[in-house]
């Protein structure tokens, strides 16, 4: 099968829509529940008091080559950015950017290879992968050519049906779980067989590997970590805008 794949490039045309909704934000000619509404879409939210922009830059799985990396440092140093926030979910995000800003950063980041597109908002988010997959001992296989292709299948809903909410995809290596899989949206685990395993039958494969150690511990230890990151991750995408819109969130 023709694996779906949007080139980076193809999506400037949508950034039209951002860089009028922020000039309108910015100009005070749009409250800032209608500028969420459609900034978040780009990867993007007006800081608390509506006075500098937060970009979010998508990296499936983290990788960063040499191109990306390049960008990211001339950003910073061109533009004096002073504050750079590595997510949960493998990104990266510049905070205080102003207006002209944050509408030329994301552009700019599509020659790289960096789409800021769905980044925010009710939309498929970045695909998270283990960190070592490839080189780490004792994994099933390496997950991240799955994961990559993952992602950029995903991009190709970025334009259709609207979620109810934020969509998170995980891919595991070994039974370690680092990505915490199974407790995502939608959750890759790797079999020692080469294919990918449902949740249930993972967690068995890290009780067999932690010698048996109490499964319902282990679960809840599991669930608790996944919900404090969420919890952060949340939090800090409700202080990109004002209090009382932070709820809608």
């Amino acid at each position: 099968m023709e694996q779906m794949k949007i080139q980076p490039e193809d999506w400037k045309e949508d950034y039209k829509e951002f860089d009028e909704a922020t000039e309108k934000f910015y100009k005070g000619e749009m409250d800032a529940k209608t500028y969420k509404g459609i900034s978040g879409g780009f990867g993007s939210y007006a800081q608390r008091g509506g006075n500098a922009s937060m970009l979010r830059l998508r990296m499936s799985g983290g990788v960063m080559d040499l191109a990306k990396l390049k960008f990211i440092a001339d950003a910073i140093e061109t533009y004096h950015i002073k504050r750079v926030h590595l997510t949960t979910c493998q990104t990266l995000q510049f905070h205080d950017l102003d207006e002209a800003t944050v509408k030329t950063l994301a552009v700019e980041a599509l020659k790289c290879g960096i789409v800021t597109r769905g980044g925010g908002g009710d939309f498929p988010r970045n695909v998270t992968v283990s960190p070592l997959s490839g080189i780490e001992k004792g994994e099933y296989f390496n997950v991240l050519p799955w994961a990559l292709a993952a992602a950029d299948y995903l991009m190709t809903y970025i334009k259709g049906p609207k979620l109810p909410r934020k969509l998170k995809v995980g891919f595991s290596n070994t039974p370690a779980n680092l990505t915490h899989a199974t407790f995502r949206d939608l959750g890759f685990a790797a079999r020692e067989d080469g294919t990918f395993d449902e949740s249930d039958i993972f967690e068995e494969e890290v009780t067999d590997v932690t010698e048996k150690t109490d499964t319902t511990e282990e679960t809840a230890e599991e669930t608790a970590e996944e919900a404090a990151e969420e919890a952060v991750e949340e939090a800090v995408e409700e202080a990109e805008v004002p209090a009382e819109e932070a709820k809608e969130d």
